[in-house]
């Protein structure tokens, strides 16, 4: 059981790492937190969203985290050197949910796909 402290405000989305070590939490308070579940500490934050974080995904290979918000941006951050990568404009509306896979297309029929790393962030 993890009992996550630092979020002063409610939780809309989580993602585990690939390897089951990690898991990103995220919501109203507009700011992505990396915890290492080993401790139940949290180890990175992700600051440069403006508005509630709902959505989060990690890629395939693990060292990127994606990050969508009602701010109308999705985010990508290298987990390895501990930044933000860019930041990539979206829909006209919110971002509520992103993800790595194959294909290039959003479920929602838009053709919103960026590539990354041998696959592409929907």
């Amino acid at each position: 059981l993890l009992v996550q402290e630092g979020a002063s405000r409610a939780l809309y989305c989580l993602a585990f790492h690939v390897d089951g070590s990690l898991l990103v939490t995220a919501g109203m308070d507009a700011l992505p937190r990396c915890w290492d579940l080993r401790t139940g500490r949290c180890v990175q934050s992700f600051p440069g969203h403006h508005r509630q974080v709902l959505s989060v995904a990690f890629s395939p290979d693990g060292y990127t985290l994606a990050s969508g918000s009602a701010d109308h941006t999705v985010r990508l951050w290298d987990l390895r050197q501990r930044r933000g990568l860019l930041a990539l404009p979206a829909h006209t509306g919110l971002v509520s949910a992103l993800a790595f896979g194959g294909g290039g297309r959003g479920a929602d029929g838009v053709g919103l796909g960026w590539p990354h790393a041998g696959s592409y962030l929907l």
